[in-house]
């Protein structure tokens, strides 16, 4: 019992440090916002704008802005997953391209609600 209370003991601080370092080049949250402002807005079946440029190794904010229907925007590569309108994700992106996309079923254009961000 006492080898498991100090086992345990040891653990928590580990596991509670693992969760407060972990996450990727962004945070989200509604309104936070950090060097250049992108808003990308969401409507039915695009991204305006759809193919983004933005600085490498510099904070810029992403900003969504749902002009009607219920979208979504997720970059798997940069940690981004915005799923309200006005919902802001600040990142710090190296050189490269990234996909982004709606991860909500919005209907039958869906599929074609994607685009890329490119940081140069």
């Amino acid at each position: 019992m006492r080898k498991g209370m100090i086992t345990l003991a040891i653990a928590m601080p580990l596991m509670l440090g693992l969760v407060g370092c972990a996450g990727g080049n962004q945070s989200q949250q509604a309104g936070k916002t950090s060097g250049q402002v992108i808003e990308i807005s969401a409507s039915n079946f695009q991204f305006q704008p759809n193919k983004i440029e933005i600085p490498a190794n510099k904070d810029v904010t992403l900003k969504l802005k749902v002009a009607n229907g219920i979208h979504s925007l997720e970059a798997p590569g940069l940690d981004v997953n915005l799923q309200e309108d006005g919902q802001t994700a600040v990142v710090r992106a190296k050189p490269g391209t990234y996909p982004f996309f709606c991860n909500i079923p919005c209907g039958t254009g869906h599929g074609k609600m994607k685009g890329t961000i490119v940081a140069k």
